[in-house]
């Protein structure tokens, strides 16, 4: 998913020379105020945040969690798992000042518990190298 959502809508070619694409990891607040003073042409972001009512918004997909672990893990042969019994192992969570971050800590809230991360990342494929590694070889 997120590839196709990154690959560039338009590339510089013969037709389109001047054309520019960069990909930026930013906070709610950044983006907000890069399309606010047009530093930023477009943004992919949560539509509930009411300061970007402004902006023009529509969905590109629903979020639903999955929780990775090892085989021989404690919540391995579980078809789910409540948040706490998650919070309680040790894991790779994005940086608190991602807004999935906070989206996420908010679901570990009203389940009664605080997640102890082991490492955080501002970008999900930071965390996907960290699961591979502590899965190790396949």
């Amino acid at each position: 998913m997120t590839q196709s959502l990154t690959e560039p809508p338009v590339r510089p070619t013969a037709e389109h020379p001047r054309a520019r694409v960069a990909l930026a990891s930013l906070s709610s607040a950044e983006i907000r105020q890069g399309l606010a003073e047009f530093e930023l042409d477009a943004a992919m972001t949560y539509l509930d945040d009411d300061e970007l009512r402004p902006a023009r918004g529509f969905p590109l997909y629903e979020e639903r969690y999955v929780l990775l672990t090892p085989v021989d893990g404690p919540l391995a042969t579980a078809p789910t798992a409540r948040w706490a019994q998650a919070a309680a192992l040790p894991l790779c969570l994005l940086s608190p000042r991602m807004r999935n971050r906070r989206i996420i800590d908010a679901c570990f809230a009203a389940d009664g518990a605080t997640a102890a991360r082991r490492s955080s990342r501002t970008a999900s494929p930071g965390c996907t190298r960290i699961c591979r590694a502590a899965a190790g070889p396949a």
